[in-house]
């Protein structure tokens, strides 16, 4: 779950729009390690470099951290942009 940090609400005020709830991608785990982080970077990515909504880095940060998963070691395992695209592609998700 991912909450934008209010623009110029009250700070005891809550929208709905303003929560993201992701389901977990479906991958065989091989290793958990560094899937946070990966998370973590792919997130600051979408938002910073691309210039993407909360929404749809979401998306994009869950699906680098579940192709981590899929391989083992924490750097070894991070997954090449294309990789991601094609994870994406092929669950009918596209940028």
């Amino acid at each position: 779950m991912i909450r934008r940090p209010p623009r110029s609400t009250p700070s005891n005020s809550s929208a709905a729009s303003d929560v993201y709830k992701r389901q977990a991608y479906q991958v065989k785990v091989i290793d958990t390690t560094g899937a946070g982080d990966a998370f973590n970077a792919a997130f600051l990515y979408s938002l910073i470099v691309k210039k993407w909504d909360y929404k749809k880095a979401s998306m994009f940060a869950n699906a680098v951290a579940a192709l981590k998963c899929t391989k083992l070691g924490a750097q070894t395992g991070l997954p090449k942009l294309e990789e991601v695209d094609e994870f994406l592609k092929n669950r009918g998700i596209t940028f």
